[in-house]
């Protein structure tokens, strides 16, 4: 194995030698130089495609140059007569004003597409608003009507149980911190049977309460008719 690798080896480095020989051979007969090791550098630099295309890109620019060059040559020395040559000059500040026409036309147009555009988006925001507070509305009167009618459910519910039943739930009510609902339930019930409920209050601390109830109810707005019923509810309770 050690022999095989020093014979690998050593071809190796007679072929490196000759390979350096070779540019050497190239170099000294003008074959070689740096100009061409830069064209052999850029030609593997690019693929095959990129090549072509590169090549493909260049002859473009060569005939729109030559072109170019042709079209200033026609100018300085045109091949018409002046007469000929005024017409034709004339035809191309036609052209070049129509087109400058069409250009300008174009710019309006497009202007004005926007400006119908602008007024279709606000025409729309606007219906979308509308439709927005129409649909609020009818949502705050629908949660109104639902909350109205659960509301209605629950001094039904208080009416039908019975006055110790109902005295317990306005405690609880109140308990929790919510003594304005407490009252707001007595204030939508009728006052006979609100009388009976704070009739239900016997301890001495179901009487504070139902004092403070009391009060509130008359700040609440209850009627003349209706505070005398509960007065006498209250000084039945209380004798």
């Amino acid at each position: 194995m050690k022999k095989l690798w020093t014979i690998i080896s050593f071809l190796s480095v007679i072929h490196f030698l000759a390979f350096i020989m070779f540019i050497g051979w190239l170099w000294q007969s003008d074959r070689l130089n740096r100009d061409r090791i830069d064209e052999v550098r850029a030609l593997f630099s690019m693929t095959m495609p990129q090549a072509k295309f590169t090549a493909k890109q260049a002859d473009i620019d060569a005939q729109q140059k030559i072109n170019e060059q042709d079209e200033l040559a026609m100018r300085d020395n045109p091949p018409f007569s002046s007469q000929t040559s005024l017409a034709i000059n004339r035809a191309h500040k036609t052209q070049s004003d129509q087109a400058a026409r069409n250009l300008e036309d174009t710019r309006k147009l497009s202007l004005q597409m926007i400006d119908n555009e602008r007024e279709l988006l606000d025409k729309e925001k606007t219906e979308f608003a509308q439709m927005k507070a129409a649909w609020d509305k009818d949502t705050i009167a629908e949660r109104k009507r639902k909350a109205d009618e659960q509301f209605a459910q629950t001094v039904k519910i208080y009416e039908s149980l019975s006055p110790k039943q109902s005295k317990q739930m306005l405690t609880n009510l109140v308990t929790a911190g919510n003594i304005d609902q407490a009252v707001s339930y007595l204030d939508a019930m009728n006052p006979r049977n609100a009388a009976k409920i704070l009739k239900a209050f016997k301890t001495p601390e179901e009487m504070i309460l139902a004092t403070q109830l009391q009060e509130k109810l008359r700040v609440f707005g209850t009627g003349a008719e209706d505070s005398e019923n509960l007065d006498d509810a209250n000084s039945a309770s209380n004798p």
